[in-house]
């Protein structure tokens, strides 16, 4: 038989360390200090036995005026299992059946996690797109107002009305295209020497004048903000912001848990107007603003011709950075990291205009330089 280390409680509460053997039907405990030379016997057809401790790592054997405990693991589960005492049987089954059962859950819990991953991972786009149908739009609207405010002080907002109204006025055909609960859209236009434009969730988007600057028609300033609008209006904003979201408040959208998920856009505030798009995105948000602007008369090639712009001018600071080490201008840097001009992208938009045989035309227009002079009036 295979000796055993076990605590003896003894009968003053105190608790002393006894070898045990199991045979079939009983179990002896040896201890000189408690029981001298005479080991104690005990048959096991007249025991309770019962797990205890913490995480139940303990098997408790008690009769009438004898108790202790072992340690459970695998080889007193063994010894137990060649009794042929019934109550020890019975308790063996007991603990076989526990395990199974806590097997099944860890195996469901990794297939679970890992099932997670595959979804968040491989199928994440699919699963954020129908996520965003959870929020109604008049929610990212709503989002999208507050997250406006929060960052409204951070902003140099130019207020010209001759200057807005220009734009403004200018924009509305491409705002008379889209669906009605996207046309309350309001352009800022923002004193700023990056050249840029983004989106806020549910309408408000951001222009700044550097931008319009190095602009040389109002086609290839609408042909951005037609890109922008169709960021609005296939809702990248907020699924941007849902694909940069842990998996905790993903779930909690899964589980229709909306009101959490927005408490969790609010307290990240501006951080989540840097994200970046995915390629997907913005091929669809360059496939539908070519469309907006044929739609709505607009020369497509405007939209064209500025990225051309902004690649000529990429490439030539690159060809100084590698000639004289200059640092690229901040306004270049930030118009690439939140609008990658790729070449896929410009071939794409060049493809697509030339199918519908349109004729390549760079816009020049005296109305647009009269335009550009007013941001040189102001203070």
């Amino acid at each position: 038989m295979n000796r055993i280390k076990a605590i003896y409680f003894l009968p003053n509460n105190k608790r002393s360390p006894v070898d045990i053997f199991f045979d079939e039907a009983e179990v002896r405990l040896v201890s000189n200090e408690i029981f001298g030379s005479e080991d104690l016997f005990l048959d096991l057809n007249y025991m309770t036995l019962k797990l205890g401790g913490s995480n139940n790592h303990l098997i408790y054997f008690k009769s009438e005026s004898h108790s202790f405990y072992v340690e459970y693991d695998r080889p007193l589960l063994e010894m137990l299992k060649a009794s042929n005492v019934p109550l020890i049987k019975t308790f063996v089954d007991s603990l076989l059946q526990k395990r199974k059962v806590k097997f099944i859950g860890y195996t469901a819990a990794i297939l679970f996690v890992i099932g997670s991953f595959y979804v968040l991972f491989l199928k994440k786009d699919h699963l954020i797109a129908k996520l965003s149908d959870l929020v109604p739009y008049s929610v990212e609207k709503d989002v999208g107002e507050k997250l406006f405010k929060l960052q409204l002080s951070q902003m140099d907002v130019i207020d010209d009305e001759k200057i807005t109204n220009m734009l403004q006025q200018r924009v509305e055909p491409i705002k008379n295209n889209l669906p009605e609960q996207f046309r309350d859209l309001q352009i800022f236009i923002v004193k700023n020497s990056q050249v840029n434009a983004f989106a806020f969730p549910g309408g408000n988007i951001v222009i700044h004048d550097e931008l319009i600057k190095k602009a040389d028609s109002f086609d290839e300033v609408l042909g951005v903000l037609a890109h922008e609008i169709s960021h609005v209006r296939k809702r990248h904003v907020i699924k941007s912001i849902f694909y940069n979201l842990s998996l905790f408040s993903l779930v909690n959208l899964l589980i229709g848990d909306v009101t959490g998920v927005i408490a969790v856009i609010m307290e990240n505030g501006g951080g989540l107007l840097t994200l970046k798009f995915s390629k997907n995105m913005e091929m669809e948000a360059d496939n539908e603003g070519l469309r907006l602007m044929l739609d709505s008369g607009i020369n497509p090639w405007g939209f064209y011709t500025f990225l051309e712009k902004m690649e000529e001018l990429e490439l030539e600071m690159t060809k100084k950075v590698e000639k004289e080490g200059i640092k690229i201008p901040s306004q270049v840097l930030e118009f690439f990291s939140t609008h990658p001009a790729t070449e896929n992208r410009m071939e794409n938009i060049r493809t697509k205009i030339n199918d519908l045989n349109i004729e390549f035309m760079r816009t020049k227009d005296k109305k647009f330089e009269e335009y550009k002079r007013l941001f040189e009036d102001l203070i």
